[in-house]
């Protein structure tokens, strides 16, 4: 997403106040699945956070529905595709939409703290994958490689899955203690 809309750092409560709006009316119009990630998901000793960033997991024959949805929610661009990026209130909501078979390194680059993002990019640049915000791809032909869940992308790059608990302590890792990722 490109920039913020609002100044307004909502609670933990008024967030999930969105995300709880926002998952329910996709769910109800569109049948399809949310996530959250960002500072929503792992910043869980924070009282307030920037904005409610949610992954929406689609099956491809629910695209047309969703893109219905997403309009009803923020409007269109110029070109009528949806807007993913607006305000429930005061409060700024991203929305991350991708299809279901490649939600697993969406979850992985947006569900977690920027150092150990950033860590899990060059363990798959090593690996020959790129993870990006679009998923996990090959890094010679560039072809997304289906991840289902966050653990096939732990998997896939041979390291240890971190508990949520252990996720949230890494929004406060050094980059410069890379004893976590020696087996790289």
């Amino acid at each position: 997403m490109s920039g913020s809309l609002t100044n307004y750092r909502p609670t933990r409560a008024e967030a999930l106040c969105a995300f709880i709006a926002v998952e329910k009316y996709l769910w109800h119009t569109a049948s399809v699945f949310c996530y959250s990630a960002g500072s929503f998901r792992y910043a869980i000793d924070q009282e307030r956070i920037g904005d409610v960033d949610i992954i929406v997991s689609y099956l491809p024959e629910q695209k047309a529905s969703l893109d219905h949805a997403l309009a009803s929610i923020f409007g269109r661009h110029d070109n009528g595709s949806p807007k993913t990026q607006g305000l429930i209130g005061q409060i700024q909501v991203d929305l991350f939409p991708i299809q279901k078979e490649y939600v697993g390194a969406v979850e992985t680059f947006y569900g977690n703290p920027l150092p150990l993002q950033m860590a899990l990019r060059a363990i798959a640049a090593a690996r020959g994958f790129k993870l990006t915000p679009q998923g996990l791809k090959d890094r010679n032909t560039a072809e997304l490689i289906p991840t289902h869940t966050v653990k096939d992308v732990f998997d896939l790059l041979g390291v240890e899955q971190f508990t949520p608990i252990q996720t949230a302590n890494a929004a406060h890792y050094k980059m410069e203690n890379t004893e976590v990722f020696s087996n790289v």
